[in-house]
Parts: structure tokens; C-alpha cells; sequence
């Protein structure tokens, strides 16, 4: 049976989560070959953050690429498949999970991150500057 949520609707809760939290969002951000689903700014940190409904394995590979150019990254998650999630596999890159039912709860905060690539950092700051 497929879900009636959709990644939007997930990204669309953490976009709020994050704004009320003084943070500057963006949906789907290009970077590199691709898009990010969102990227949060405050105080010159970058949070990025990938949606899915429920599919950990497609999502891993992305947010691994977004400890490229952001301090902190975060998964979301739909709250009814959070418990079929390898918490371990996560933590162990210093990836973050967020449960997301309308409100959004983090379920393992991310690790800071300060090893960027600088310019693909800066072509992300660019890219935001440009839609600002």
C-alpha cells in the first residue's frame, strides 16, 4: 500500500521546524550534481537536510555527499518508519534523524562537522546568495 506522504510534505514540516528555530531555508538547492530537499543558514552554519518517506538506503549516499559543504546534516524521516532505521549506521557518520509527523522530533542530533570542501562550500553560498 503506498503512503499518502509525500517527501514535500516532510520537507515542508522541517522547513518550519527549522525558520522557528531563526534559521534561513532554501528547497531544493543545487549543488554539485544535484539538489539538496533543504539547506538552513544561521550565523554562517549550513544545515542540510534530505526527506524521505522511508527509504534509508537511498537516502544515506546523499546526505554522506552533504558532509561535503554543510556543518551539520539530518535525515527525515516519516515518524511510522523511524524504527526501521539503523540508528547505529547513522551515528557512526555523524548523520542526524529527524521523526517527522506534523511536528518534528530529532531522534540523534548531527554531529558538527568542520572538515568542508571549501569551494563547493562557497558555490552552495553563491547559489543561496543568487535566490536572496
Amino acid at each position: 500500500m503506498k503512503s499518502m506522504v509525500s517527501e514535500k510534505y516532510i520537507v515542508s514540516c522541517v522547513k518550519k521546524f527549522m525558520e522557528k528555530q531563526g534559521f534561513q531555508c532554501y528547497k531544493e538547492v543545487k549543488v554539485l550534481e544535484g539538489r539538496v530537499d533543504l539547506v538552513a543558514i544561521k550565523n554562517k552554519e549550513i544545515v542540510a537536510i534530505e526527506a524521505k518517506v522511508r527509504d534509508w538506503k537511498k537516502i544515506l549516499p546523499q546526505v554522506l555527499c552533504c558532509k561535503l559543504f554543510a556543518q551539520k546534516v539530518y535525515a527525515a524521516f516519516w515518524h511510522k518508519y523511524i524504527s526501521n532505521i539503523p540508528l547505529q549506521i547513522f551515528k557512526k557518520h555523524g548523520i542526524g534523524l529527524l521523526s517527522v509527523n506534523r511536528q518534528v522530533n530529532i531522534i540523534l542530533e548531527s554531529r558538527k562537522n568542520n572538515e568542508l570542501h571549501r569551494s563547493i562550500y562557497e558555490k552552495l553560498i553563491k547559489e543561496i546568495e543568487r535566490r536572496s
